[in-house]
């Protein structure tokens, strides 16, 4: 499968799809508030991972204060195995239930791990098309954290590539997208 068709076949959730499966995966493993689970360390990686989320809105599905605290619980799991996390094997029985609740009622089957995505220009599209999904996105002001970190894109080559596509298969006119679509040369 192609990156686009990839791009295309991703579920992106709204805000009431992330509160619902937040709530729905907290209620897997019975626990009652976001701020009370052991596990929700592990749930910041997976939202991120599989949901493609910006720090900001894991913060909030999972009460953080700030994005900078689900920023580093999401990395609390992507570097402890010393290798892709997804596919290392720790807490897979948890991140399977996770799966399970996402894929069976949010359609996040064609949802590919994040840590697994090898293509930069799809993993700036999925984490895009998340913000605009949710219609979150991290600001500077929330990385004031004293490191750096890897906030989610304002925009997306890739989101803009399929817009030129998708307008061109509508139009069949060469036309349309040179008016649609201000085209500028990379020096």
């Amino acid at each position: 499968m192609n990156i686009l068709e990839q791009l295309n076949n991703t579920k992106f959730l709204d805000n009431n799809e992330v509160d619902w499966l937040t709530s729905d995966i907290l209620g897997e493993f019975e626990c009652e508030h976001a701020k009370h689970c052991g596990d929700r360390r592990l749930i910041a990686w997976f939202l991120r991972n599989v949901a493609y989320l910006p720090y900001k809105r894991i913060a909030d599905a999972l009460s953080y204060f700030r994005a900078p605290q689900a920023y580093l619980a999401d990395m609390k799991f992507a570097s402890c195995a010393g290798m892709t996390f997804s596919i290392s094997g720790v807490d897979k029985h948890k991140i399977d239930i996770m799966r399970s609740v996402a894929d069976n009622y949010y359609d996040c089957k064609s949802n590919i791990y994040l840590d697994r995505v090898s293509n930069e220009y799809l993993e700036e599209a999925l984490l895009f098309g998340a913000c605009q999904a949710c219609d979150v996105y991290d600001r500077k002001s929330n990385y004031n954290a004293g490191f750096e970190l890897k906030k989610s894109p304002t925009e997306s080559q890739l989101q803009n590539l399929k817009e030129v596509i998708e307008t061109y298969e509508l139009t069949n006119s060469p036309d349309v997208l040179l008016n649609a679509f201000e085209i500028t040369k990379n020096e």
